[in-house]
């Protein structure tokens, strides 16, 4: 699955699925963004935030859904949208 099509192959279950993990507001805008292809250089000018708080906010959702990198993070969250299917 390639990056960019993330947040269009999981469709309107992602929204349902990111609620669900408990994550700030901050925290599942940013996902959302990952999910769409988005680069932390891409999320520091949309949401106005600096490199190391984009990191942070990153490294915080890694915890909390226990993945270590972009590619596990889009296969967990692919995997638990089609649980709720």
């Amino acid at each position: 699955m390639k990056l960019r099509s993330a947040f269009t192959v999981i469709g309107d279950k992602a929204d349902r699925v990111i609620e669900s993990y408990g994550l700030t507001a901050r925290e599942q805008e940013i996902l959302r963004l990952i999910l769409q292809g988005s680069r932390n250089k891409d999320i520091e000018k949309k949401l106005f935030i600096s490199a190391s708080t984009v990191r942070n906010h990153i490294y915080n959702i890694y915890q909390k859904l226990g993945v270590r990198s972009r590619l596990e993070l889009i296969n967990r969250i692919g995997k638990d949208a089609q649980k709720k299917a």
